[in-house]
């Protein structure tokens, strides 16, 4: 019943054109609470700034972290 239910809302919001937010069987993440979701999809530029740090080709491989060799641990 639950999904005769989304299925009818799909159906009614593309002869509609509207859209909502609303998460369920199919999509049930929550992605509004994802913090790359409020930076990039939000475009919320004080999150982005507060959270993320943008990088250039010359210092990328700086930001990762190499493992360390089990032998010399």
């Amino acid at each position: 019943m639950l999904v005769g239910r989304q299925i009818t809302g799909i159906v009614n919001a593309w002869k509609n054109n509207q859209w909502t937010n609303t998460f369920g069987v199919r999509f049930p993440k929550d992605s509004r609470k994802d913090s790359y979701f409020r930076a990039f999809v939000l475009n919320d530029e004080m999150h982005k700034q507060q959270y993320f740090k943008k990088s250039d080709d010359d210092t990328f491989d700086d930001l990762l972290v190499a493992d360390e060799d089990p032998e010399e641990v």
